[in-house]
């Protein structure tokens, strides 16, 4: 199927004729780009909805879709590199959550982060994507990093509020935002993950949190069951990917 930048730009988000008057925004965007991506070593790139492009991928997104290094910035190459089925998936999301933020204030744009599951080449990713800059309701530029996924299958289309527990997932089906109660942990249940992460035994975690080996092993048995998952190494990047730690 025929594959195009453009088709990320069709949107009331989109700021066709808008006036290029604050490139500084834009460099200290890339500026921060460029740091998150040192010291996290995240996926990452940034697109500029002004200009209909983008205008930083970090290393790592490019070699995970054969870009090479010159065109590293150019957003067909990217999108090319997705399976038709994922492509349309990402159409509809893109257009179903600029959707949903169309209408809230400046200060409340910025507070939502949009993730979901879907392949690069045959690589399951999990992305989030959040805007940074909005002037008069309009998304001026979007921040989005990958990650690993904790699902094992595309979808999963979640639209987050910061500071919020709940959420909204996308129903494709249906076509709609659907509300969700959220999962909380508790603190010991987080410290008790934190430890397990570090490769820390029962006994061990059972000492540090000053519980019983028996009450270790049934805050991490309600961890799997909470977060739908079963081992620690899956929980640990479910509650990352949910911001539960």
């Amino acid at each position: 199927m025929d594959k195009s930048v453009n088709d990320f730009f069709e949107y009331p988000n989109a700021m066709y004729g808008c006036n290029a008057d604050d490139d500084i925004t834009i460099v200290t965007a890339l500026h921060l780009a460029s740091a998150i991506t040192r010291i996290s070593g995240s996926g990452i790139y940034m697109v500029d909805y002004e200009k209909n492009r983008v205008f930083f991928m970090s290393e790592n997104v490019a070699r995970w879709c054969g870009i090479p290094p010159e065109k590293a910035n150019c957003h067909d190459e990217y999108v090319k590199c997705v399976p038709d089925s994922d492509y349309k998936m990402l159409v509809e999301i893109n257009e179903a959550a600029f959707k949903y933020l169309q209408g809230m204030p400046d200060d409340e744009i910025v507070k939502y982060t949009l993730s979901y599951n879907f392949h690069l080449h045959k690589m399951l990713v999990h992305q989030y994507f959040t805007p940074v800059v909005v002037k008069n309701g309009v998304i001026k530029i979007g921040l989005f990093v990958l990650t690993i996924p904790s699902e094992q299958k595309s979808g999963r289309i979640i639209m987050r509020r910061h500071g919020d527990t709940d959420f909204y997932e996308y129903s494709r089906s249906q076509k709609q935002w659907e509300h969700q109660d959220g999962v909380a942990l508790t603190d010991t249940e987080r410290r008790v993950l934190w430890l397990s992460a570090q490769g820390m035994s029962v006994d061990e975690i059972s000492d540090e949190v000053c519980k019983s080996a028996d009450s270790v092993k049934t805050y991490k048995k309600r961890l799997f069951r909470k977060l739908g998952v079963s081992c620690i190494s899956e929980a640990l990047i479910c509650a990352m990917n949910k911001r539960l730690l």
